[in-house]
């Protein structure tokens, strides 16, 4: 007996995406899989080609092309939904994780989650589902509270949607009842706080980013007004440059033109300013806070404890460092003994 796909078999033409009036525009049942399958097919090539939005956009056409059957339980129509929600899952997730910005990752990973449970009411045992859900609420978990408060359903906090993310990757390992690489994996980085870290180091880049463009903002207004025609420069003029920024940006675009990244550009300079031997440990890492975007950051006041430590670990790198001569080390220790020697 054959099944009854409603209205004879045919659907309207003009609810296909694309569509072009030409002909008789009713297309079967048969028609309207084979062309979500296409669609399908096409979005899985773009997915192998981190083609994200693109491959979202082939699967949301295959669920238009089967809108007018998805209450009929046919289960061909209900594998063909499950799959493409459980695609555009996955191909929001990946295209969230090289987002910078955590409001741009929340949109996507909201979308996301959302076609994770449209493919969990379709399959409630759907291994995949769960799987991808727990990779999805690990990285919303490491987004900032102002990105999670704009979606209702990123409520909770921190730790509770961690939790989630855990209890999903242990249903997806329970319906599966075996040992499975990929749930495994999600399992070690969830637990090593891999999604806070990526995102921690992606706002640590848009800090550095920011205070990078503002520097050459400040230097190139300067140049500007250097460079205006018919006005003589002044000995004055020269200190109204900032002429530290202008050395700093200098750098940085020597350094980006060597081809390093703003990474590896701001570990080089953090480790400029650790090697500095003329710089005390306080001021070291005031420069490193401020180099990271931490411009209000100050030392915290030292204790007289903590004060003779420092002195003590100054005079013993002083006293092993191989570049001092037997004199000025001989010197360095008449100097510190006059200093603490008691006035009469």
């Amino acid at each position: 007996m054959e099944e009854d796909h409603g209205r004879d078999g045919y659907i309207d033409s003009s609810q296909l995406p694309g569509y072009q009036a030409e002909g008789d525009e009713r297309v079967s049942f048969d028609s309207c899989l084979a062309i979500a399958n296409s669609y399908k097919v096409e979005g899985n090539d773009k997915f192998k080609n981190q083609e994200w939005s693109e491959a979202m956009e082939c699967y949301q056409n295959a669920l238009q092309v089967l809108e007018p059957y998805k209450s009929i339980p046919f289960k061909q129509v209900k594998e063909m939904l499950t799959s493409c929600h459980l695609n555009i899952a996955a191909s929001g997730y990946k295209k969230s994780v090289g987002m910078k910005r955590d409001l741009e990752a929340a949109r996507e990973l909201d979308l996301a989650l959302q076609h994770c449970k449209e493919a969990l009411s379709l399959d409630p045992r759907s291994v995949k589902a769960y799987f991808r859900q727990g990779q999805i609420y690990a990285e919303i978990s490491a987004l900032e509270d102002a990105a999670r408060s704009q979606y209702d359903s990123f409520s909770g906090s921190a730790n509770i949607l961690t939790q989630r993310s855990r209890d999903s990757l242990l249903q997806a390992k329970s319906i599966l009842g075996t040992n499975d690489n990929s749930i495994a994996a999600a399992f070690e980085e969830l637990e090593a706080g891999a999604a806070k870290k990526r995102r921690k180091e992606y706002r640590t880049s848009l800090q550095m980013s920011k205070a990078s463009d503002a520097t050459m903002e400040r230097s190139d207004k300067a140049a500007e007004r250097m460079n205006q025609k018919n006005i003589p420069r002044k000995a004055e003029d020269w200190n109204k440059i900032d002429l530290d920024g202008e050395l700093q940006r200098l750098e940085y675009e020597s350094l980006r033109q060597q081809g390093l990244s703003e990474d590896e550009i701001r570990n080089r300079q953090i480790m400029q300013i650790v090697q500095d031997s003329s710089l005390d440990e306080d001021e070291k890492m005031k420069r490193c806070m401020h180099l990271v975007g931490h411009k209000d950051w100050q030392p915290h006041p030292l204790t007289e404890q903590e004060r003779n430590r420092r002195e003590s670990e100054k005079m013993l790198q002083f006293l092993q460092d191989p570049r001092r001569s037997p004199d000025e080390k001989v010197s360095y220790l008449a100097h510190l003994y006059q200093k603490s020697k008691p006035s009469d």
